[in-house]
């Protein structure tokens, strides 16, 4: 009896043993994304051994993918602290792609960007959106126009990795008279290039177009002087520019697009390891701290892990200077970052500092006032645990992935008192700090929609409920109907849902990017002068701070604070402020007959409460005589873009060429509020742009 008593206890104690072994293979294991190199192996200076060895390094267990609830099923309204069965504030759930519904069936996701078509969808009247998205197998594309039903078009294979970057680059393709757009994909898989995605067939499909394999493994990617929501150049004085981080032939490679599908490096930095960049081009006094002559001046701010934030002059490709390095008190890994509207600071991302001396998440503000002597200004400190990955500024939000926590979204009106807004929780079971959830973030669609890349469930699509409706401008403004190229879509509500595609674009072989559009149109032109008017325009102040940010999109803004001094409704008023805007460079072919102008303004308000606009106002005698003045709808608190005048629209005059020469033609935006409250409306424009077609 005994004997027998042994044997089941033996056998029970086996089979204990097995379960303990098979639950520790299952469970998914949680390491830091920092782990030191085993100390015989060699470094150089110019490579970090990859940071992300383990980084959320899960088994491939079906478990991990998290498959779509009942309440998933419909858009759900954040209330009571939950939209579907996600806990909330602010932002309410439109709809999910799961893991499973991507070709391959990937186990895992990564990062995630946007792209908004420029080409028109006609039949639909509205520029199709879409969602990139990293994913363990490779890069899976879905079709998000539609919120509430998104489609997903294509999964394009790739090298086995749970890490992917990307970004898109879209540019007016004169030959073939349309819009073309690339995508850009980094993995840390070994051997997987950077995988160059044709995105000109959507949204019927999209294909691989080329891989590049000027470097076999990178981390991430940054396109250079590109609007964020566009994805279009938006400097003529500095085309786009690829930077690549992490890549395995170390430091921070330099690859120009100027042929979109056989990408050239046209230099490189290698003072340390780069884990992300952001680009950014100063013209102001800042500019004289840079190298002698570079002045504009191109700055990378590296962030460059165990290493610090770098700033470097990149200015010359082939000569870059290192600006200036950054480390602070309990430095874990300074992964990424990105800069405030108004260009003075940069809101960066710690990705261990949680794991490695606890607490809750921290965004630390970064004073770049000076570019030879940052200084960290202030710690932003969240409500979790949950560590903070990936972030983005529009206006005076700033909106960051925040892993197990989900999404915030931060008001940084004072860049050194950031407030929180809202949040999105996509990973409910826990906000501890470690490496599940959302991964990404992309706030950029003109839609206001907002893409989540989340680890274990895929894309999630959410709506800021501050946002409301994306603004229309008036009717008349632009036909849906012209086939002529618009560098931004105009706004529009959210369109009618999608079942089929109703337009097939044909892809040219071999596509050039160009900065401007063929014969008809000038493409959008910007200004390099401005001046405040400063006699019968209420405070006689115009944007007193920062107007010649307006001059390029994508950098920071030009703000015009507590507008006016009285509560007029009329855009001519003398009680508004009033600020011009010329040498806009236009150039037309001799002979030409002015048919349309059209102008852009790329703009939000701090309230949308006394009914907030713009009116803008055209001049053809250097300011003496103004055409009648248009105006935006109420502008919102998210940065949109409004489009005055048309193709065939001329503003009432018929234009000579002389018109339009910079000594002439001036253009003059009214900030127009209407009632009580007018005068302490704050008015941010980020860019104003002219375009003339003929």
């Amino acid at each position: 009896m005994v004997n027998k008593s042994g044997n089941v206890l033996k056998k029970l104690f086996s089979l204990i043993v097995v379960l303990i072994a098979v639950l520790a293979l299952a469970l998914p294991a949680q390491a830091s994304e920092y782990i030191p190199p085993p100390a015989n192996l060699a470094q150089t200076p110019t490579v970090e051994i990859n940071p992300d060895a383990n980084h959320h390094d899960h088994s491939s267990a079906d478990f991990l993918r998290v498959p779509l609830s009942l309440a998933e099923l419909a858009v759900s309204s954040c209330s009571g602290g939950f939209a579907a069965e996600y806990p909330c504030q602010g932002i309410d759930f439109m709809s999910r792609v799961p893991l499973t519904s991507f070709n391959g069936n990937p186990v895992s996701a990564s990062n995630l960007w946007g792209y908004v078509d420029l080409d028109l969808d006609v039949e639909l009247g509205v520029h199709r959106e879409y969602a990139i998205i990293g994913l363990r197998n490779g890069t899976g594309v879905v079709d998000v126009t539609d919120p509430a039903n998104p489609r997903v078009v294509e999964t394009i294979v790739g090298v086995t990795s749970q890490w992917r970057e990307v970004k898109v680059y879209q540019f007016w393709n004169a030959a073939a008279s349309r819009w073309d757009a690339y995508a850009y994909v980094t993995t840390e898989g070994a051997g997987g290039g950077i995988q160059i995605l044709d995105l000109t067939q959507l949204p019927d499909s999209v294909s691989l177009a080329a891989t590049w394999t000027g470097v076999s493994t990178s981390h991430t990617d940054q396109i250079s002087n590109i609007n964020f929501t566009t994805n279009v150049s938006n400097n003529p004085n500095f085309p786009p520019v690829l930077y690549i981080s992490g890549a395995n032939t170390g430091g921070l490679r330099f690859v120009s697009l100027a042929n979109p599908t056989s990408l050239t490096e046209i230099g490189a930095w290698t003072g340390t390891y780069s884990h992300d960049t952001y680009p950014h081009v100063f013209t102001d006094a800042r500019a004289n701290q840079c190298a002698p002559g570079h002045n504009p001046c191109e700055v990378v701010f590296s962030f460059a892990g165990t290493a610090g934030l770098k700033i470097i002059d990149v200015t010359n490709k082939s000569a870059p200077v290192t600006l200036s390095t950054l480390t602070y008190s309990q430095l874990g890994y300074v992964h990424s970052g990105w800069i405030s509207s108004d260009g003075n600071y940069i809101f960066l991302h710690d990705e261990l500092d949680e794991q490695n001396f606890g607490g809750n998440s921290r965004i630390r503000t970064i004073n770049i006032t000076s570019l030879a002597a940052p200084t960290v200004s202030t710690i932003y400190t969240g409500p979790s645990a949950a560590i903070d990955h990936n972030g983005y500024t529009i206006g005076n939000k700033f909106y960051f992935s925040n892993y197990t926590r989900g999404i915030g979204i931060l008001d940084v009106t004072n860049p050194n008192a950031p407030v929180e807004l809202g949040y999105f929780d996509t990973y409910p079971t826990s906000n501890s700090a470690t490496f599940n959830g959302a991964w990404g973030v992309y706030p950029f669609l003109p839609s206001g929609n907002i893409l989540i890349s989340d680890i274990q469930r895929g894309l999630i699509v959410v709506r800021a409920q501050s946002a409301g409706p994306t603004p229309t401008p008036v009717a008349s403004n632009t036909p849906t109907n012209t086939p002529k190229p618009a560098d931004t879509p105009i706004a529009s509500n959210t369109p009618t849902p999608l079942n089929t595609p109703t337009q097939t674009r044909t892809p040219t072989s071999t596509p050039t990017a160009t900065q401007t559009s063929s014969a008809g149109n000038t493409g959008f032109l910007s200004p390099s002068t401005n001046a405040a008017q400063i006699s019968n325009a209420g405070d006689n102040n115009g944007f007193e701070v920062g107007a010649s940010n307006a001059h390029a999109a994508g950098g920071g803004v030009a703000q015009d604070v507590n507008s006016g001094v009285k509560n007029d409704s009329a855009c001519t008023s003398n009680s508004k402020d009033k600020h011009r805007f010329y040498d806009f460079n236009i150039s037309l072919p001799g002979g030409a007959t002015v048919r349309g102008i059209e102008v852009r303004l790329d703009a939000f308000a701090d309230s949308t409460s006394s009914s907030p606009r713009m009116c803008v106002q055209l001049s053809w005698d250097g300011g003496t005589t103004w055409t009648t003045a248009r105006q935006t709808p109420t502008l919102t608190t998210s940065q949109a873009t409004y489009i005055l005048g048309g193709p065939t629209d001329t503003w009432g005059r018929a234009w000579t060429l002389a018109n339009l020469s910079n000594a002439n033609f001036r253009v003059r935006v009214i900030d127009l509020a209407s009632s009580s409250g007018a005068t302490s409306r704050d008015f941010s424009l980020d860019w104003i742009a002219v375009r003339v077609s003929y």
